[in-house]
């Protein structure tokens, strides 16, 4: 066997053995990274969590609806004292309704009173 035809071997045989190889990391690696497919579902169901995230109000924000809360509560409040500072007053109306009613149903008809 001369010199070129042991070269020609070694490199029939170093490029079985390297492809051997490349065929192994590729396999391997193939196991080791996740395909664009797989993880564009999840990359949007990670966006969406993120905007709903910001979209969450801040203590800040919190802080302001509870002031303006209780501004709401106080006027509800004063509008109730008010209210219900009414229901004498009504009632005196409510007993003047009554009388001009019973005096109306006691009159005849066609008599004005």
């Amino acid at each position: 066997m001369d010199a070129w035809s042991a070269v020609g071997a070694i490199s029939a045989i170093s490029a079985v053995v390297g492809a051997s190889i490349m065929a192994m990391l590729r396999a391997a690696m193939t196991r080791d990274f996740v395909r664009r497919a797989d993880i564009e579902p999840l990359a949007r169901e990670l966006d969406t969590i993120q905007a709903r995230i910001h979209a969450t109000p801040t203590h800040s924000d919190l802080g302001a609806v509870s002031t303006r809360l209780a501004a709401v509560e106080a006027a509800v409040a004063s509008a109730t004292t008010s209210v219900h500072g009414l229901g004498a007053g009504m009632k005196r109306v409510e007993h003047l309704v009554d009388l001009l009613y019973q005096q109306q149903l006691r009159t005849p008809r066609g008599e004005l009173s």
